[in-house]
């Protein structure tokens, strides 16, 4: 069941609510019957459900084998599910309280990394590594692969005992740019290497790959990844303890009648995960509202999980401040907010037989 809603909060974030059958009509498998999509409430229950049993089920983390699922994950992903519905229902930011206090309770055995960089590093993950609550095992023979040196390094790169990659990802100078001086978590931005020919490449060379950005190397060099077929050793990182903390930063400035105590608890979480970083801790005179405050977790999470599965695009649709972004960096023409969600695949509305509608705008 936990499988079952990490799939479905998945499909439910890009798509909005999907068309699910019942087990009755599971049971007769040759019997066609069109059925529409739920209800956002219906689909919320449901993942919701799942979620919750599992959390009473699955082992606690210190008894699950690294790379399965524990309760901890179960509760990780009803935060997200949460977040999720504060769009619609401010009341989930208790919720999301609630269940972040849980996993701050030193039972679950989480806590953050010394090094951020080294996290993503080979040999940063395994069960020794405290801070991820779930990520995927790879390595260079599968079955969980990772190709994302592949990814992002340029055609041409050849540093660091590493080959050309395919280029397909980069990073851009506004995000670059908007790092403070001595943020560890920029590291990752590659803004200069050494070509195939022996050249050094940056910004500045003519036709530059790295013209629109940085190259957005999130995980460590893997010389063995020259002689696997791209793949690397290194785990793909999913979900950590890093985002309860702004979780709960979130959940405290933004629920009904957040107070000052309130406000300065939350600028504390957002404060740890800063300090790990190398930051300063930010000041309560200069937060003095909750909005002052969301803006702070927000770009937290913009610089925190960067390339990391997708959240920081959840967390800026729930605001509706995705589009704005995307005009802000490249002014695209293209960027509107019903593209917040991704369109129905055709076969999906032709298999509703009238039932399964578009979402709107496509």
């Amino acid at each position: 069941r936990c499988a079952r809603a990490f799939l479905t909060y998945t499909l439910y974030d890009m798509y909005g609510p999907l068309v699910i059958a019942p087990l009755e009509v599971l049971k007769n498998p040759l019997q066609e019957q069109p059925l529409p999509r739920l209800s956002r409430e219906e689909q919320v229950k449901f993942i919701e459900d799942d979620l919750l049993f599992a959390a009473e089920h699955l082992p606690m983390p210190n008894k699950a084998e690294y790379g399965r699922f524990s309760s901890g994950f179960a509760k990780m992903l009803l935060i997200r599910l949460y977040l999720h519905e504060t769009a619609v229902n401010k009341d989930y930011y208790n919720k999301v309280e609630t269940v972040a206090n849980e996993l701050m309770s030193p039972q679950y055995g989480y806590q953050l990394q010394r090094d951020y960089v080294k996290m993503f590093e080979l040999g940063g993950q395994g069960s020794a590594n405290k801070e991820i609550i779930y990520a995927l095992p790879c390595s260079y023979d599968g079955p969980g692969v990772n190709q994302w040196h592949m990814m992002v390094l340029p055609t041409n790169y050849a540093d660091h005992g590493m080959g050309s990659g395919w280029g397909t990802v980069t990073s851009t100078w506004y995000f670059y740019n908007s790092f403070e001086p001595g943020d560890t978590r920029r590291q990752g931005l590659v803004t200069s290497y050494k070509s195939s020919d022996g050249t050094i490449i940056d910004r500045n060379t003519p036709q530059s790959p790295l013209a629109a950005g940085p190259i957005p190397l999130k995980i460590g060099y893997d010389t063995g990844v020259k002689g696997s077929g791209g793949y690397t050793d290194i785990d793909i990182v999913l979900f950590r303890f890093a985002d309860v903390y702004l979780s709960l930063a979130e959940g405290l400035c933004m629920h009904q009648g957040a107070s000052t105590a309130d406000l300065h608890e939350a600028i504390d979480n957002v404060n740890v995960v800063r300090n790990r970083a190398g930051l300063p801790n930010l000041s309560y005179a200069d937060y003095p509202t909750a909005e002052d405050v969301l803006n702070a977790i927000l770009k937290e999470r913009w610089h925190e999980f960067w390339c990391e599965n997708g959240q920081y695009r959840s967390d800026l649709i729930r605001y509706h401040r995705l589009v704005p972004l995307v005009k802000t960096i490249n002014q695209s023409p293209y960027a509107e907010e019903y593209k917040e969600i991704y369109p129905l695949p055709l076969e999906v509305i032709t298999d509703g037989k009238g039932l399964v509608k578009q979402n709107p705008g496509y």
